[in-house]
């Protein structure tokens, strides 16, 4: 769903002509040629960059001050877990995978995944709002640590001591 990101930012950009920002595209697949001509198309070149895969990408993290997940599905979403875990402010797509992670307006502000408007308006309110964007990435990274790995590794072998005596 990278194409309603795509014109939900060209959207903001032509009707904020001084907004400075840019999208950071992760990630590659079959859709990466549509996209990149839709961002030729709607002339944001200088304001779309496609990354591509990187390892470890939760480090390119640090360079952003928003992160925008607008799936229309989700299995597990590891990369919305990192973008919490960075302390990011977050923008993300009202699915089920997700809304049982986070929060909405708490921890992420999350928005109809099938229409332009509510993540536009999403993502001018977390641009104009520093304050806003505080508190989600605050309480995102507070989130996180109940995802941490040594925590929730140690609750499955908790789950598994309990099932074996059981037995």
């Amino acid at each position: 769903n990278v194409g309603l990101l795509i014109r939900a930012f060209s959207s903001l950009i032509r009707e904020n002509p001084t907004l400075r920002a840019i999208v950071v595209i992760i990630g590659d697949g079959p859709m990466r040629p549509y996209l990149e001509k839709m961002v030729k198309d709607l002339h944001l070149d200088a304001y779309v960059v496609f990354k591509g895969v990187i390892p470890n990408a939760y480090r390119i993290l640090n360079a952003v001050d928003v992160f925008v997940l607008p799936s229309l599905s989700e299995g597990s979403p590891i990369s919305l877990l990192e973008a919490m875990a960075s302390g990011k402010s977050i923008a993300a797509s009202d699915i089920s995978a997700i809304s049982e992670i986070v929060d909405d307006g708490k921890d992420a502000i999350l928005f109809n995944p099938k229409k332009l408007d509510p993540l536009k308006s999403v993502m001018l309110s977390l641009y104009n709002n520093p304050d806003l964007r505080i508190k989600i990435a605050t309480n995102a990274k507070k989130k996180a640590s109940h995802y941490d790995v040594n925590l929730i590794f140690e609750k499955i072998l908790q789950i598994y001591s309990a099932k074996k005596k059981v037995s």
